[in-house]
């Protein structure tokens, strides 16, 4: 009898079952504890699986600034390419893409609503373009040297600059991922607070029990240890559920990443969930509970005196 009151397999057995009792006694008020929970947990989970999405997807060559050279229409195919030649000898080009004028007309009959308008022309009237990815910063004075240098060959008709999203996109970026690591931080103390709050609540509408369980030698920590089930019960069906909204929030997000992508260049990464984005809300949540009932089980209060 002193086992099964103080400690064991079978102490812990009988605690699991009185906190499933407990449970199954208001389903609704532990029911909404742990949809609130899951809906806190799914919030920066999404959140991160959408941000990490947007940052994979994104092409290199609009992260990278570089150069848009548009040849002259009269220069031949073999001009074009020792141009292109030369460029991808010097030490500031990391790349150089020649986009033959058929390529471009090409894409541009692909774009929704210009297809009729292209077949309007008699001839291509776009140029071919080289495309340079520049080791250096828009404003610096490499990236406008060059620029100034290729303006001045006979070959080339103009030089614009592309800025690339390197400093604008990748700065909204890590700003984003740092506030939902901010949000998750205040959300895992929140739910602390939460679950702490209902077994507090918990602890005092079972008085007379605990008083019971005194008076036949049971002791605090058999007494506790109930409660500290229903906070782990509770805290891993939340997280449970909070798996299955980070899921379905992953494909909601993934194809307006998909089309938001495609404006800018194509991109085959994919956007979605991964088993361990599905397994931190669990165990996140299953802690989370069992350490919020253990802090309000073991706060003195008068239920236990």
């Amino acid at each position: 009898m002193s086992k099964q009151l103080h400690g064991g397999p079978i102490a812990h057995a009988e605690a699991i079952k009185e906190a499933t009792r407990r449970l199954r006694h208001d389903p609704v008020r532990h029911s909404v504890g742990v949809l609130v929970m899951a809906l806190m947990l799914a919030l920066p989970g999404v959140a991160w699986v959408a941000l990490r999405g947007l940052d994979v997807m994104l092409p290199v060559e609009i992260t990278t600034p570089g150069l848009s050279v548009f040849v002259r229409q009269d220069i031949s195919e073999s001009d074009l390419t020792a141009l292109a030649d030369n460029l991808l000898m010097r030490d500031e080009v990391l790349t150089v893409e020649v986009v033959g004028r058929n390529q471009g007309l090409e894409a541009l009959s692909q774009l929704a609503g210009l297809g009729d308008l292209v077949g309007a022309f008699e001839s291509n009237p776009l140029p071919d373009v080289v495309r340079l990815a520049i080791d250096a910063l828009p404003q610096s004075e490499a990236m406008q040297a060059l620029s100034l240098a290729l303006e001045g060959d006979p070959r080339v008709d103009f030089v614009r600059i592309d800025q690339g999203l390197s400093n604008e996109m990748r700065n909204a970026l890590v700003l984003g991922q740092r506030l939902v690591l901010v949000l998750a931080f205040m959300v895992l103390a929140a739910i602390v607070l939460v679950v702490t709050g209902a077994t507090r609540i918990e602890v005092t509408r079972a008085r007379a029990e605990l008083a019971l369980v005194d008076l036949v030698g049971g002791t605090q920590r058999y007494a506790r240890r109930p409660f500290v089930y229903m906070g782990l019960i509770q805290g891993a069906a939340g997280g449970v559920l909070a798996a299955g909204f980070v899921w379905f929030g992953a494909i909601l997000v993934a194809a307006p990443l998909s089309r938001l992508i495609t404006l800018y260049g194509e991109s085959e990464a994919w956007v979605g969930a991964t088993p361990l984005d599905l397994l931190l809300p669990v165990l996140a949540g299953t802690l989370l509970g069992a350490l919020g009932a253990r802090i309000a089980a073991r706060v003195p209060s008068v239920a236990w005196t």
